[in-house]
Protein backbone atom coordinates (compact mmCIF):
# COMPACT_ATOMS: atom_id res chain seq x y z
CA UNK A 1 0.00 0.00 0.00
CA UNK A 2 1.26 3.57 -0.86
CA UNK A 3 2.20 6.22 1.65
CA UNK A 4 -0.61 7.09 3.88
CA UNK A 5 0.57 10.92 2.67
CA UNK A 6 0.71 10.39 -0.81
CA UNK A 7 -2.31 11.77 -1.77
CA UNK A 8 -1.42 14.80 -0.39
CA UNK A 9 1.84 15.20 -2.09
CA UNK A 10 1.12 14.48 -5.90
CA UNK A 11 -2.08 15.30 -7.66
CA UNK A 12 -2.90 11.84 -9.18
CA UNK A 13 -5.66 13.34 -11.72
CA UNK A 14 -2.89 15.40 -13.54
CA UNK A 15 -0.06 13.26 -14.03
CA UNK A 16 0.52 13.05 -18.33
CA UNK A 17 2.64 9.65 -18.12
CA UNK A 18 1.20 8.45 -15.62
CA UNK A 19 -2.13 9.26 -17.48
CA UNK A 20 -0.78 8.04 -20.72
CA UNK A 21 0.15 4.58 -18.95
CA UNK A 22 -3.21 4.46 -17.89
CA UNK A 23 -4.61 4.70 -21.27
CA UNK A 24 -1.96 2.60 -22.79
CA UNK A 25 -3.35 -0.22 -20.62
CA UNK A 26 -6.96 0.09 -21.14
CA UNK A 27 -6.56 -0.10 -24.84
CA UNK A 28 -4.97 -3.34 -24.54
CA UNK A 29 -7.23 -4.54 -22.42
CA UNK A 30 -10.13 -3.67 -25.28
CA UNK A 31 -7.82 -5.93 -27.22
CA UNK A 32 -8.30 -8.54 -24.22
CA UNK A 33 -11.94 -8.06 -24.38
CA UNK A 34 -12.00 -8.23 -28.09
CA UNK A 35 -10.33 -11.73 -27.98
CA UNK A 36 -12.29 -13.34 -25.26
CA UNK A 37 -11.61 -12.37 -22.31
CA UNK A 38 -15.04 -10.63 -20.72
CA UNK A 39 -13.68 -8.03 -18.22
CA UNK A 40 -16.89 -6.48 -17.39
CA UNK A 41 -17.59 -9.73 -15.58
CA UNK A 42 -14.13 -9.14 -13.53
CA UNK A 43 -13.72 -7.55 -10.18
CA UNK A 44 -11.14 -4.60 -9.87
CA UNK A 45 -8.51 -4.33 -7.45
CA UNK A 46 -6.57 -0.84 -6.58
CA UNK A 47 -5.51 1.90 -4.72
CA UNK A 48 -8.25 4.50 -5.54
CA UNK A 49 -6.83 7.01 -2.69
CA UNK A 50 -9.26 10.18 -2.92
CA UNK A 51 -8.96 10.28 -6.87
CA UNK A 52 -9.99 7.11 -7.99
CA UNK A 53 -8.60 7.64 -11.58
CA UNK A 54 -8.51 4.29 -12.78
CA UNK A 55 -11.71 2.99 -11.33
CA UNK A 56 -13.27 5.71 -13.19
CA UNK A 57 -11.72 4.77 -16.46
CA UNK A 58 -12.23 0.81 -16.36
CA UNK A 59 -16.02 1.43 -14.84
CA UNK A 60 -16.52 3.36 -17.70
CA UNK A 61 -14.79 2.29 -20.74
CA UNK A 62 -14.74 -1.32 -19.80
CA UNK A 63 -18.09 -1.88 -18.23
CA UNK A 64 -16.65 -3.40 -14.96
CA UNK A 65 -19.25 -3.03 -11.90
CA UNK A 66 -17.49 -4.99 -9.82
CA UNK A 67 -14.44 -2.94 -7.99
CA UNK A 68 -12.90 -2.69 -4.55
CA UNK A 69 -10.41 0.22 -3.31
CA UNK A 70 -7.95 -0.54 -0.91
CA UNK A 71 -6.62 2.10 1.87
CA UNK A 72 -4.45 1.51 4.58
CA UNK A 73 -4.50 5.27 5.66
CA UNK A 74 -7.52 5.54 8.40
CA UNK A 75 -6.92 9.22 9.14
CA UNK A 76 -7.99 9.55 5.49
CA UNK A 77 -10.90 7.28 5.48
CA UNK A 78 -13.82 10.28 5.82
CA UNK A 79 -12.12 12.10 2.66
CA UNK A 80 -11.44 8.78 0.67
CA UNK A 81 -15.43 7.85 1.34
CA UNK A 82 -16.49 11.20 0.42
CA UNK A 83 -14.33 11.47 -2.71
CA UNK A 84 -15.89 7.26 -4.31
CA UNK A 85 -17.32 8.46 -7.69
CA UNK A 86 -19.51 5.62 -7.68
CA UNK A 87 -21.73 3.67 -5.10
CA UNK A 88 -20.43 0.32 -6.40
CA UNK A 89 -16.89 0.71 -5.34
CA UNK A 90 -16.28 -0.74 -2.28
CA UNK A 91 -13.69 0.65 0.07
CA UNK A 92 -11.65 -1.71 2.37
CA UNK A 93 -9.80 0.53 4.87
CA UNK A 94 -6.83 -2.23 5.07
CA UNK A 95 -3.46 -2.77 4.25
CA UNK A 96 -3.53 -4.81 0.59
CA UNK A 97 -2.21 -7.36 2.67
CA UNK A 98 -4.67 -8.20 5.29
CA UNK A 99 -7.18 -7.90 1.81
CA UNK A 100 -5.32 -9.96 -0.59
CA UNK A 101 -6.29 -13.74 1.48
CA UNK A 102 -9.94 -12.40 1.19
CA UNK A 103 -9.17 -12.52 -2.66
CA UNK A 104 -11.84 -15.07 -3.98
CA UNK A 105 -9.84 -17.99 -6.11
CA UNK A 106 -13.25 -18.48 -8.64
CA UNK A 107 -13.46 -14.84 -9.33
CA UNK A 108 -11.78 -13.62 -12.58
CA UNK A 109 -9.97 -10.46 -11.13
CA UNK A 110 -7.81 -7.38 -12.07
CA UNK A 111 -5.35 -6.34 -9.74
CA UNK A 112 -3.26 -3.21 -10.06
CA UNK A 113 -0.63 -2.85 -7.08
CA UNK A 114 0.55 0.80 -8.02
CA UNK A 115 2.46 1.80 -4.92
CA UNK A 116 4.20 4.94 -4.75
CA UNK A 117 7.47 3.32 -2.67
CA UNK A 118 10.57 1.84 -3.55
CA UNK A 119 11.11 -1.84 -3.65
CA UNK A 120 10.99 -3.68 -0.84
CA UNK A 121 9.85 -7.31 0.92
CA UNK A 122 6.31 -6.23 1.70
CA UNK A 123 5.54 -5.48 -1.67
CA UNK A 124 7.39 -8.49 -3.21
CA UNK A 125 5.30 -10.44 -0.46
CA UNK A 126 1.96 -9.05 -1.77
CA UNK A 127 2.76 -9.70 -5.45
CA UNK A 128 3.34 -13.39 -4.74
CA UNK A 129 0.65 -13.50 -2.84
CA UNK A 130 -2.17 -12.36 -4.83
CA UNK A 131 -0.67 -14.37 -8.01
CA UNK A 132 -0.90 -17.54 -6.08
CA UNK A 133 -4.47 -16.44 -4.87
CA UNK A 134 -5.66 -15.12 -8.53
CA UNK A 135 -7.68 -17.86 -11.08
CA UNK A 136 -6.40 -18.22 -14.38
CA UNK A 137 -7.37 -15.25 -16.87
CA UNK A 138 -6.60 -12.69 -13.92
CA UNK A 139 -4.43 -9.95 -14.52
CA UNK A 140 -1.89 -8.20 -11.84
CA UNK A 141 0.00 -5.22 -12.41
CA UNK A 142 2.85 -3.88 -10.08
CA UNK A 143 3.92 -0.61 -10.03
CA UNK A 144 7.16 1.29 -8.35
CA UNK A 145 8.61 3.47 -7.34
CA UNK A 146 12.46 3.05 -9.44
CA UNK A 147 14.71 5.35 -8.20
CA UNK A 148 17.84 3.94 -6.32
CA UNK A 149 18.15 3.63 -2.84
CA UNK A 150 21.86 4.65 -3.29
CA UNK A 151 24.01 5.53 -6.71
CA UNK A 152 27.00 3.38 -5.52
CA UNK A 153 26.03 0.08 -6.93
CA UNK A 154 27.66 -2.09 -5.02
CA UNK A 155 26.09 -0.76 -1.92
CA UNK A 156 23.01 -0.94 -4.08
CA UNK A 157 23.39 -4.41 -4.30
CA UNK A 158 23.79 -5.29 -0.41
CA UNK A 159 21.25 -3.52 0.46
CA UNK A 160 18.48 -4.83 -1.58
CA UNK A 161 20.25 -8.25 -0.82
CA UNK A 162 19.61 -8.18 2.61
CA UNK A 163 16.28 -6.40 2.23
CA UNK A 164 14.78 -8.72 -0.48
CA UNK A 165 17.47 -11.79 -1.58
CA UNK A 166 14.66 -14.33 -1.75
CA UNK A 167 13.06 -12.86 -4.53
CA UNK A 168 16.13 -11.68 -6.51
CA UNK A 169 16.63 -13.67 -9.64
CA UNK A 170 19.13 -16.34 -9.87
CA UNK A 171 22.65 -15.24 -11.52
CA UNK A 172 22.11 -11.36 -10.80
CA UNK A 173 25.07 -9.92 -9.51
CA UNK A 174 26.70 -6.44 -8.75
CA UNK A 175 26.68 -5.48 -12.89
CA UNK A 176 22.72 -5.64 -13.03
CA UNK A 177 22.34 -2.59 -9.85
CA UNK A 178 24.22 -0.08 -12.29
CA UNK A 179 22.02 2.95 -12.95
CA UNK A 180 22.25 1.40 -16.93
CA UNK A 181 20.40 -1.91 -15.82
CA UNK A 182 18.78 -0.78 -12.94
CA UNK A 183 15.03 -0.81 -14.03
CA UNK A 184 15.34 -3.64 -16.02
CA UNK A 185 16.41 -5.50 -12.79
CA UNK A 186 13.62 -4.22 -10.62
CA UNK A 187 10.99 -5.29 -13.64
CA UNK A 188 13.07 -8.50 -13.63
CA UNK A 189 12.28 -8.84 -9.54
CA UNK A 190 9.18 -8.15 -10.06
CA UNK A 191 8.05 -10.50 -12.45
CA UNK A 192 10.11 -12.92 -10.62
CA UNK A 193 8.41 -12.45 -7.01
CA UNK A 194 4.80 -13.88 -9.27
CA UNK A 195 6.78 -16.57 -10.60
CA UNK A 196 7.36 -17.47 -7.10
CA UNK A 197 3.50 -16.93 -6.05
CA UNK A 198 2.79 -19.91 -8.80
CA UNK A 199 5.54 -21.96 -8.04
CA UNK A 200 3.45 -24.60 -6.22
CA UNK A 201 0.39 -24.53 -8.96
CA UNK A 202 1.13 -26.65 -11.82
CA UNK A 203 -1.19 -25.90 -13.49
CA UNK A 204 -0.69 -22.17 -13.53
CA UNK A 205 1.49 -20.36 -15.77
CA UNK A 206 2.96 -16.65 -16.19
CA UNK A 207 2.36 -14.57 -19.51
CA UNK A 208 3.88 -11.06 -19.29
CA UNK A 209 1.56 -8.45 -21.21
CA UNK A 210 3.53 -4.90 -19.54
CA UNK A 211 7.03 -3.53 -18.91
CA UNK A 212 6.55 0.33 -18.61
CA UNK A 213 8.77 2.96 -17.63
CA UNK A 214 7.60 7.17 -17.45
CA UNK A 215 8.20 9.31 -15.01
CA UNK A 216 6.28 12.27 -13.91
CA UNK A 217 7.79 13.65 -10.54
CA UNK A 218 10.17 10.64 -10.37
CA UNK A 219 11.14 7.17 -12.18
CA UNK A 220 8.27 4.57 -12.08
CA UNK A 221 8.11 1.09 -13.40
CA UNK A 222 5.20 -0.80 -14.38
CA UNK A 223 5.14 -4.64 -15.10
CA UNK A 224 2.01 -6.34 -15.30
CA UNK A 225 0.90 -9.93 -16.72
CA UNK A 226 -1.87 -12.83 -16.93
CA UNK A 227 -1.87 -16.01 -14.92
CA UNK A 228 -3.12 -18.33 -17.22
CA UNK A 229 -4.11 -22.13 -17.59
CA UNK A 230 -3.03 -23.59 -20.93
CA UNK A 231 -6.79 -22.59 -22.57
CA UNK A 232 -6.27 -19.06 -21.31
CA UNK A 233 -2.63 -19.53 -22.63
CA UNK A 234 -3.86 -20.36 -26.30
CA UNK A 235 -6.70 -17.79 -26.18
CA UNK A 236 -4.09 -14.80 -25.03
CA UNK A 237 -1.63 -15.97 -28.18
CA UNK A 238 -3.64 -15.52 -30.63
CA UNK A 239 -4.87 -11.77 -29.86
CA UNK A 240 -3.15 -9.48 -32.10
CA UNK A 241 -1.28 -6.63 -29.89
CA UNK A 242 0.03 -5.13 -33.37
CA UNK A 243 -1.27 -2.14 -32.58
CA UNK A 244 -0.61 -2.03 -29.10
CA UNK A 245 3.56 -1.93 -29.39
CA UNK A 246 3.31 -1.46 -25.61
CA UNK A 247 2.68 -4.72 -24.92
CA UNK A 248 5.38 -7.47 -24.54
CA UNK A 249 5.83 -10.94 -25.11
CA UNK A 250 8.52 -12.08 -22.90
CA UNK A 251 10.09 -10.86 -19.71
CA UNK A 252 13.52 -10.36 -21.14
CA UNK A 253 11.83 -7.70 -23.54
CA UNK A 254 12.75 -3.81 -23.17
CA UNK A 255 10.98 -1.77 -20.59
CA UNK A 256 8.76 0.78 -22.97
CA UNK A 257 9.27 4.11 -21.94
CA UNK A 258 6.82 6.85 -22.16
CA UNK A 259 8.13 10.09 -22.77
CA UNK A 260 5.44 12.76 -22.71
CA UNK A 261 7.27 15.79 -24.47
CA UNK A 262 6.14 19.22 -22.84
CA UNK A 263 4.30 21.51 -25.69
CA UNK A 264 1.35 24.28 -26.15
CA UNK A 265 -2.25 23.72 -26.66
CA UNK A 266 -1.09 25.43 -30.03
CA UNK A 267 1.36 22.79 -30.76
CA UNK A 268 -0.14 20.08 -29.58
CA UNK A 269 -3.32 20.59 -31.87
CA UNK A 270 -1.22 21.28 -34.83
CA UNK A 271 0.46 18.11 -34.21
CA UNK A 272 -2.58 16.25 -33.93
CA UNK A 273 -3.34 17.27 -37.66
CA UNK A 274 -0.43 15.59 -38.41
CA UNK A 275 -0.85 12.09 -36.58
CA UNK A 276 -0.03 9.09 -37.27
CA UNK A 277 3.24 10.50 -38.73
CA UNK A 278 4.42 9.57 -42.07
CA UNK A 279 8.09 9.10 -42.94
CA UNK A 280 10.45 11.72 -41.68
CA UNK A 281 7.64 14.54 -41.56
CA UNK A 282 8.74 17.42 -39.22
CA UNK A 283 6.60 20.50 -38.47
CA UNK A 284 7.65 23.65 -40.56
CA UNK A 285 6.19 26.46 -37.96
CA UNK A 286 8.55 25.47 -35.00
CA UNK A 287 11.59 23.43 -34.25
CA UNK A 288 10.94 20.09 -32.02
CA UNK A 289 13.92 17.93 -31.63
CA UNK A 290 13.66 14.59 -33.39
CA UNK A 291 13.08 12.92 -30.04
CA UNK A 292 10.53 14.80 -28.96
CA UNK A 293 8.85 14.34 -32.19
CA UNK A 294 9.20 10.45 -32.24
CA UNK A 295 8.14 10.44 -28.63
CA UNK A 296 4.37 11.98 -29.58
CA UNK A 297 4.23 10.20 -32.06
CA UNK A 298 3.93 6.99 -29.88
CA UNK A 299 1.65 8.86 -27.28
CA UNK A 300 -0.35 11.16 -28.93
CA UNK A 301 -3.46 8.96 -29.13
CA UNK A 302 -3.67 8.45 -25.25
CA UNK A 303 -2.22 12.13 -23.86
CA UNK A 304 -4.65 14.06 -21.72
CA UNK A 305 -5.84 17.19 -22.09
CA UNK A 306 -5.48 19.53 -19.22
CA UNK A 307 -7.76 22.72 -19.49
CA UNK A 308 -8.82 25.34 -16.55
CA UNK A 309 -12.79 25.69 -15.91
CA UNK A 310 -14.09 28.86 -14.43
CA UNK A 311 -17.34 27.75 -12.74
Amino acid sequence: MSLPSSYTRVAYDLRPAKQVERRMILDAFLKLQIGGFDLRTYHYYGFGSIYFVDFILFHKLLGINKLTSIEGDLGAESRIKYNVPFNIINVEMEMSYNVIPKIREDERIIFWLDYDTKINSSILEDIANASSKMCSGSVLLATIDARQAVEDPQRNYMMLKDEIGDYIPYGASQRDFVKSNYFNTLARILFNSGLQGIAGYPDKSLMPLFKIFYKDSCPMITIGYMICDSADKRRLKKIDFAECPFVVKKMEDSLYDIHVPKLTRKERSYLDSHMPRKGKWRPGEFHLAEEDLDAYNKIYRFNPSYAELFY
